[in-house]
């Protein structure tokens, strides 16, 4: 178990980043997603796209057209 230190989980947390790391590094690998994109703007990416979802969760067609923006934002440029 982790233990709670300051509000925060200091191992847990570095070992989420580290998976997330692994995982942007394969969709890099593999073209899925821009190579200019560090875990830092990932999770900046997407604590904002969870809250624009949580916000508008009662406008499935606008949430849907927000998110796109983001994720399309990810795709790697011609």
């Amino acid at each position: 178990m982790y233990k709670r230190q300051g509000g925060d989980y200091p191992v847990a947390r570095a070992e989420l980043t580290a998976a997330v790391g692994r995982l942007l590094a394969r969709a890099q690998d593999g073209g899925a997603v821009r190579r200019d994109v560090g875990v830092e703007e990932l999770n900046a990416i997407l604590i904002g796209a969870a809250r624009t979802a949580e916000q508008l969760r009662s406008d499935r067609a606008l949430r849907g057209r927000a998110l796109g923006v983001v994720f399309d934002g990810l795709r790697p440029r011609p």
